[in-house]
């Protein structure tokens, strides 16, 4: 376990943001987005895949409780970031939530 990551936090918030924008303005693509944030697509692109963190890894995020090698440039691998949820999980070590 570590200390709450605070980049990987803001990245996060980042993230579901520019996802509720892509989502709000249809026409509009990750290039778009990038010039509109000064930032390179790519960037954006590798970022915007933690907008689909299961519930369940924000969480351990958020309160500090995932493995230390779990961080912004970790979850910027795609193969980290897996339709599954369940297979996240597996993936990034994280306790699936009890229901």
């Amino acid at each position: 376990m570590g200390p709450v990551d605070h980049k990987l936090m803001v990245a996060i918030a980042k993230a579901k943001s520019w996802w509720k924008r892509l989502q709000a303005e249809p026409n509009m693509t990750v290039t778009d987005l990038a010039k509109a944030e000064g930032l390179a697509a790519n960037y954006i692109d590798r970022v915007l895949r933690l907008a689909f963190l299961s519930p369940t890894v924000v969480t351990a995020i958020l309160i500090g409780t995932t493995q230390t090698n779990i961080n912004l440039e970790r979850l910027k691998d795609v193969k980290f970031i897996a339709p599954s949820w369940t297979k996240q999980h597996r993936l990034l070590g994280v306790a699936a939530a009890q229901r």
